[in-house]
Parts: C-alpha cells; structure tokens; sequence
C-alpha cells in the first residue's frame, strides 16, 4: 500500500522541518513545502497530495484561508489548519471552507497522528457516500416512469428529471385526477379545458413562466375558483410576497413537503 502524500504549508522553515520530521517517522511522504498561499495554491494543483497541514497565519495576501478556498475549488483534498492562535472572526472564516481539523501550535507527534488518520478516514468515507449518491441518481434518472422518493419528514427528496411527471405521480397517489402541462401555452389550454380544481405551477418554466401564466389564468372565468399554487425552490419572505401580488394562492417551496401538499389539496 504506496504512502499518503502530504503538503506542509508553514511559513515558519523550523516549524516546517518539524512536521516533516514527524510526518516521516508516522509513514507519510512529505509531498512538498510551501510558505505563502500562492505557492501553496500552485503545489497542490500539482502535485495533487492526499492531504494538507496548511497554517492559517501566512504572510502576504493570500492566508491559509483563502489558499484553502482556491485549493478546494480545484481539488477535492482534505486540509487541517495549523494555528497558534486566531481571533474570531478568523475561525468564523476557517469554518466556512469545511476543514478536516484544526491542530493548535505546539503540537505533539500523537496528536498529529490522530489528526491525519482521522481526516483521511472522514474523506475517504465522504467520497464514497458521493459514489453512492450519484449511482442512486443515475439509476433512478434512467427508469423511464417518474420517480419519488421522500423522507421520514415527508419532504421530497428525490424526483426524476422528468419533475412535472413525478409531481402527477405523487398527487396520483393521493386519490386525486391529474392532468400534466409541460408549458405555458398548454398550461392555459389544458385549464380551459379540464378546468382543474388546483393548479400547481413552476415559477420557473422556460419561456411563459409561472408569473406570466397566473395572471393569465387568473383572466379566465373557467378557473375563477381554482386554487393556484406556486412552485419554487425560493421561499424567503420577499419571494412569497411576489408570487402573492401575482395572483398565486399559496406558495410551496421546493423539495414539496408532502404533508403541506396534502393540506391545500384538502380544501378543494
């Protein structure tokens, strides 16, 4: 079983030798060093390692925290932050780039030790789960019928591509009488002619979008007193305000929460 790699970004050239030295002696390969974030930006690119100790204290304009942003946008790598000390609003910033641990300065061999084992072992098993999710998805994108899946809340968490057949099918396994629209146009003809006791409408359809067709539906008399629901994956406050003003009845927010979608076809 070849050595995991790893890249030491450390300003400190004593500090650096160090962990070297204890990176030998636990069985990795030191893949390189690097003592300012744009080198260190450059090395991993490069040299593509199993993992970085990267210090969050780096001199010039690039620190340990912005070399991490811009090393994980290129490569799928696990970094441990080195530190001495940070304020706040540092360790705020550290947070947000999703780092596999934080070793404080100084630091023991044992600790280093744990530290690497255990953020290689969460990587590896966060890749697999990746695999695993994305065999899921293309197995279920390939059936030919429309797919769900939902979770213990009730909230859908998976629907097949063919999302307009998929929301049919769950409404079909409620008990109620479904007809499909794949457009604006023939959202407006199908109305008119089904005459639907419940609309739910994409916001986002290409072309006529929910807005433009809730207000069109809205003109015609054969849907007077449908209710009109609005789909979206936006359901801040001021998203709900919109889809109000422009005729909606009610507003869900994707993934469809099962028990919500329940209740509004219950008043009808």
């Amino acid at each position: 079983m070849s050595k995991a790699t790893v890249l030491i970004v450390e300003n400190e050239a004593i500090v650096a030798a160090d962990l070297a030295g204890k990176l030998v002696r636990l069985g990795y390969e030191v893949a390189g060093e690097a003592a300012r974030g744009e080198e260190a930006v450059a090395l991993a690119c490069r040299l593509r390692p199993n993992l970085v100790l990267m210090d969050i204290s780096l001199p010039g304009p690039v620190d340990g925290i912005a070399a991490t942003e811009a090393i994980r946008r290129q490569h799928d790598v696990p970094v441990i932050y080195l530190t001495a000390h940070a304020d706040s609003a540092t360790l705020a910033r550290a947070k947000l780039t999703d780092p596999f641990g934080y070793i404080l300065k100084p630091f023991e061999e044992r600790e280093l030790a744990t530290q690497i084992e255990l953020a290689l072992y969460k990587h590896q098993a966060d890749q697999q789960i990746r695999q695993q999710r994305e065999w899921l998805r293309v197995t279920l994108t390939s059936i030919g019928d429309a797919v769900l899946a939902t979770d213990n809340a009730g909230r859908i968490t998976f629907a097949s591509a063919d999302s307009a057949n998929s929301l049919g099918l769950l409404v079909q396994i409620l008990g109620h009488e479904v007809r499909t629209a794949y457009d604006g146009p023939s959202a407006l003809a199908l109305a008119q002619a089904f005459r639907p006791e419940v609309v739910l409408l994409d916001i986002g359809m290409p072309g006529m979008n929910g807005y433009d067709v809730v207000r069109r539906l809205r003109q015609m008399p054969e849907v007077k007193d449908t209710l009109l629901v609005a789909q979206t994956g936006w359901g801040q406050e001021e998203d709900r305000q919109r889809t109000q003003e422009a005729g909606f009845d009610a507003h869900l927010t994707k993934p469809v929460d099962v028990a919500i979608l329940k209740a509004l076809l219950a008043e009808k």
